[in-house]
């Protein structure tokens, strides 16, 4: 398969690049062959040695790896006596294609002295560090509730105020702290910089946020509210006091007021109006009133002041936290994932003066190119990391890869508001710090799944929402249409996209084991499969479970055909070719297992998810109790389980 146009602009561009690359549109390819090609390039080809390649996963970067191999494979076999290329594939085991975190640590390990770190230090893995983690909370606050000192009173007051004595949700709330704080280039001057927030009396901090949110805010609502038809008498003043907040959103308040005050206003309501063009507001405007109060400044001056206390405190003991456990690491040789990127940072960039230090300059001349794949997914720290190694503006080496939409890490500390950044700056025409691409050309999907994805992101991905508009250039198109033209045209007229809604059962409404209402089918006739259970029996898992059966047993029944790539042609559909995505896998594949047992469906789950399973449980106790006989619980299972009785 040829490479499109703009894969072929990503693999020739040798400036700083970023190539926005929607969901199958060849990313891991473009990145390979833009790597093969500086490497098979007769003139000052580029060597395996001086590429730098970051990728999301170690599975990722040994497919990269793998492919390159392959390309550089293909190569030599046609030009069979070219040394360079013999070489570049002898270098390929030693080359610097890695995870993040895997460079971070080999560059810790050969520069432990100047950390001052033990040289047997082992990296821990994440359950350990929690482990960790609760260890030394739980120590630290067990010395605070016994502590008279003033922090030891605060800490006990601020459990007893807005814990409801309950500390969990305080150590939850500091573990989060600190691992935003590790994620960004400094913690200790964020954590500084959150303090002198806090000191002042007036709310800046608050009222600069509450700007930015009520602007966003605003320009959402006149969009909407522009919608309303033109002889409902409040068009024209909801537009216009939305207007105004994006002009002067420090005055919102005020503009919220006159939305009442026009609401209020009898004259403005003609007979028979009020119910057609108001009842249909009513509950907006109650809202308005409500964040008209919110943001009034004596009351957001008053929340600051009841807030000033608590936040400090939790700071504190956030940082206390952070201190401690960053000793107790120490003590036992250990490093975690943060201290990866913490440490590296210290070997890489001089934090006074906001430069790369010389060692970050040795390793820069190391490397012509470096390439980041999944960039939608780093942080502030690792793009600092990323930055104090390349080299800077067009005539730069960064290749950076990344589609926001599939940004799913934030939980992790990700801010996809970095990729959104350089695709701003970068793709302006008269940018002098890089260039972006689009791939839009989707070699994965039928043609109607991609209309069917555009028609619905186009409506629901806007910027307010979003942080980006589902524009021409992040809209999917069907690719290698030559090549793939049994795709584009469907062997029937099925649509390939169904939504099919799952009603709640008014009789056992919340009655589901597993934390969802019982539901039940839209009219599918589940209770007339051969061999299912009676519909009125099942929780709300195992009544989805159910349509999901009956629907993949009608397609193989009607000879539904499917694509073969093995053999180029299509077939009839087998079970072997289906797939169910659930959201929380572990929580309902017992009642899947259970339905597609009864229907004689074949089902594979994947490891791990049916641990928690009654029959699991029961055999895992009776092994407990072999171990030991003095074991209450375990015994107290058994005595209740199907085994006694």
């Amino acid at each position: 398969m040829s490479f499109t146009p703009s894969q072929q602009q990503a693999i020739d561009c040798r400036s700083t690049l970023l190539v926005m690359a929607g969901a199958g549109t060849g990313k891991t390819r473009t990145l390979v062959e833009r790597c093969a090609s500086g490497i098979c390039r007769e003139a000052d080809p580029v060597s395996v040695a001086e590429l730098f390649v970051v990728t999301f996963t170690k599975a990722a970067a040994a497919e990269v790896r793998r492919r390159l191999g392959d390309r550089l494979e293909k190569a030599l076999t046609a030009h069979p006596s070219n040394e360079h290329l013999q070489q570049q594939i002898e270098l390929l085991d030693t080359a610097h294609i890695s995870t993040l975190h895997s460079f971070c640590f080999r560059l810790i390990r050969e520069h432990f002295y100047d950390l001052g770190l033990d040289p047997k230090s082992s990296l821990m893995e994440e359950t350990d560090a929690r482990l960790m983690m609760d260890e030394v909370q739980e120590q630290y606050l067990e010395a605070e509730y016994s502590a008279a000192t003033p922090e030891g009173l605060e800490t006990q007051g601020l459990i007893r105020s807005f814990f409801g004595g309950d500390d969990q949700p305080l150590c939850e709330l500091v573990r989060q702290i600190h691992h935003f704080s590790q994620t960004l280039p400094d913690p200790a001057i964020w954590f500084n910089e959150q303090l002198a927030q806090i000191e002042k009396s007036e709310p800046a901090f608050w009222n600069l946020e509450a700007g930015k949110a009520i602007r966003l805010w605003a320009a959402e609502q006149l969009e909407a509210h522009r919608a309303l038809p033109s002889e409902n008498p409040l068009k024209e003043v909801l537009c216009g006091a939305f207007e105004k907040m994006l002009e002067t959103p420090e005055q919102a308040g005020t503009f919220l007021e006159s939305i009442r005050l026009a609401d209020d206003e009898k004259s403005r309501w003609p007979k028979g109006t009020k119910g057609r063009y108001r009842d249909p507001l009513k509950k907006a405007l109650g809202a308005y009133l409500e964040l008209s109060a919110l943001i009034e400044p004596a009351n957001m001056a008053q929340d600051w002041g009841l807030s000033r206390a608590p936040l400090k405190a939790v700071l504190r003991i956030a940082k206390e936290f952070g201190k401690r456990y960053a000793e107790r690491k120490e003590q036992e040789s250990l490093l975690d994932f943060h201290d990866l990127e913490q440490l590296a940072l210290r070997l890489l960039w001089d934090s006074a003066e906001k430069r790369p230090t010389p060692l970050a300059a040795e390793w820069r001349a190391r490397f012509r190119e470096i390439y980041v794949d999944e960039y939608q997914d780093i942080n502030e720290a690792q793009d600092l990391i990323i930055r104090a190694l390349c080299q800077a503006g067009l005539a730069g080496n960064r290749f950076l890869v990344g589609d926001v939409k599939q940004s799913i890490y934030r939980f992790r500390q990700a801010q996809p508001e970095l990729f959104l950044a350089y695709s701003a700056e970068w793709g302006q025409a008269q940018s002098t710090e890089g260039r972006t691409v689009h791939l839009s050309e989707n070699f994965r999907s039928h043609p109607q799944i991609l209309d069917f994805i555009n028609h619905l992101f186009r409506r629901l991905m806007r910027r307010q929402v979003a942080g980006m508009e589902y524009d021409a250039n992040q809209e999917l198109r069907f690719g290698a249409e030559e090549e793939r033209r049994s795709f584009s045209h469907p062997t029937d007229e099925q649509p390939l996209v169904e939504v099919h809604w799952l009603r709640k059962a008014a009789a056992d409404a919340g009655a589901g084991t597993d934390g969802a209402p019982a539901e039940e089918s839209n009219g599918d006739g589940a209770e007339g499969s051969e061999g299912a259970p009676a519909l009125e029996n099942l929780i709300a898992s195992e009544r989805e479970a159910l349509l999901v059966a009956q629907l993949l047993q009608r397609m193989r029944a009607e000879g539904r055909t499917v694509w073969d790539d093995a053999q180029s042609q299509w077939r009839p559909v087998e079970w072997g070719d289906m797939v169910i995505l659930l959201r929380s896998p572990r929580k309902q594949v017992q009642g899947y297992a259970k339905i597609f047992q009864a229907l004689n469906i074949p089902l594979q789950t994947p490891a791990g998810v049916t641990e928690d399973s009654i029959e699991v449980l029961d055999l895992l106790n009776v092994l407990a109790l072999l171990d030991n006989p003095l074991q209450d619980i375990p015994l107290v299972a058994i005595l209740r389980s199907p085994f006694v009785g």
